[in-house]
């Protein structure tokens, strides 16, 4: 049974965490969102993601902050 229950939700983790990372690598600041609403979202995904066991180096977080900026 817990070989069940362990195969099951690991394989829910890992859909979770993918689904997670690409949402975090495609995400892009939305026009009418301010900056501050966008560093909080990007905040909050690096938090989502550490939880799903995806930590990331401050300088990996502040470079893939920097990569989603807008042009302008």
């Amino acid at each position: 049974m817990w070989n069940a229950l362990k195969q099951r939700f690991e394989t829910t983790f890992a859909i979770r965490l993918h689904q997670l990372t690409i949402k975090f690598e495609t995400y892009i600041k939305l026009q009418h969102h301010l900056m501050k609403q966008h560093l909080r979202d990007m905040s909050n995904m690096i938090c989502e993601l550490n939880i799903a066991g995806h930590v990331q180096s401050d300088e990996q977080q502040i470079q893939a902050v920097i990569r989603l900026l807008p042009q302008n």
